[in-house]
């Protein structure tokens, strides 16, 4: 009897920890920072809501947001349940968002990297698509970005999943690196010169 009410313990606290687990993206290449640089982008008119889904750090943290370069009220916290969400009222579609990070250490980080004093990417950011259950939350099939978030200076052990946010209606693209611009710039010349050539070559 005492055995089959251990199992029983055993087998619920596994579901519970199953259904806390979190089925957003991850980042595959820790250890190694980042490369990628980020700009988030509100897709249409309405409120801006986020929701907390994970945390693997020991200090607490909550996430800011900055709108068109100007920082709004309220935060949410890595303290609350998973899945509360916090929403951060009306914001117009177009509006570029940047998201802050302060933890309890006192150091603040940025979604835009060049902000950080450190100098080191640490978020890791890709779309989500929700359809999931995360902790107090079953997320509908919609448009999500997800934000991993590293909270050491020099990004710590770079696998960015120390506090982790997801935001609805909110695009993250990832800007080219100068080196990959020039890339681009060289490439549409060669096309347009081929093209150039081609026409000339048709007309004569």
């Amino acid at each position: 009897m005492l055995r089959s009410v251990v199992l029983a313990a055993v087998a619920a606290v596994g579901l519970a920890g199953a259904a806390n687990a979190v089925p957003v993206p991850d980042y595959t290449d820790d250890g190694t920072e980042n490369p990628a640089v980020y700009s988030f982008t509100k897709l249409s008119d309405g409120d801006l809501v986020g929701w907390f889904v994970g945390r693997s750090a020991a200090l607490d943290s909550a996430v800011f947001v900055r709108v068109n370069g100007v920082e709004i009220p309220g935060s949410l916290a890595n303290t609350v349940p998973l899945g509360t969400s916090f929403n951060w009222g009306f914001v117009a579609g177009g509006s570029t968002i940047d998201f802050i990070l302060r933890t309890s250490a006192g150091t603040t980080w940025w979604s835009d990297k060049s902000l950080n004093v450190d100098g080191v990417q640490h978020i890791y950011s890709e779309p989500w698509v929700g359809d999931e259950t995360v902790g107090i939350t079953t997320f509908p099939l919609s448009t999500f970005v997800y934000i991993g978030w590293e909270d050491l200076p020099g990004g710590g052990d770079l696998d960015y999943n120390d506090h982790r946010f997801v935001f609805e209606n909110v695009r993250g693209g990832v800007i080219p690196e100068p080196a990959t611009w020039a890339m681009l710039i060289a490439g549409f010349g060669l096309v347009g010169f081929a093209a150039r050539r081609r026409r000339t070559a048709v007309n004569a």
